[in-house]
């Protein structure tokens, strides 16, 4: 019988699965470097029959406490192994698609991060060629002032020389 007891448990059930299965299990045997496959399908079996047992005590819990007949007040047969199996394996592909997603998400983050340094990397890089393009410049810019200056006074010397031994 569905009443709002039934939905609120069940539910809760069946989100703990999937978080479950995507904040715990999946990152630790998919997610990082060493792929622990053997583990996960264990833990999946596990948890398959842990949601198993949860869902039959969540029923007779309910059962016991409304006096309502729930779908395993009758006990474990094969219609509600089969159901409860089923449900727990759309939820866990809920999870596996809530992992999946995370998983996107972080790999676009890391993603935005590489760029992004990448692009700082090239602008210290260009940065520091302008400086270089500067510092060459003052260099030649050094270089040739004290030669203006040195033709300059080599030509009002000479034009002095001039003028001095013309009056003379």
């Amino acid at each position: 019988m569905a009443n709002m007891e039934n939905y609120v448990v069940h539910y809760v059930l069946n989100i703990s699965l999937a978080y479950t299965l995507s904040s715990w299990m999946f990152p630790y045997s998919v997610g990082g470097n060493n792929r622990r496959i053997f583990v996960l399908c264990i833990s999946l079996a596990f948890l398959i029959m842990l949601f198993l047992m949860a869902s039959n005590f969540a029923d007779r819990l309910l059962n016991f406490v409304s006096e309502v007949d729930f779908f395993a007040s009758g006990g474990l047969d094969k219609i509600f192994i089969a159901v409860t199996i089923w449900r727990g394996i759309y939820f866990m592909g809920i999870g596996i698609t809530i992992f999946l997603f995370q998983k996107q998400i972080s790999m676009l983050k890391q993603r935005a991060d590489m760029q992004k340094k990448a692009s700082e990397s090239k602008m210290q890089k260009s940065n520091l060629a302008l400086e270089v393009t500067n510092a060459r410049n003052a260099y030649l810019q050094a270089q040739i002032n004290p030669h203006f200056m040195l033709i300059s006074l080599s030509y009002i010397l000479r034009q002095y020389s001039k003028i001095r031994t013309s009056d003379s």
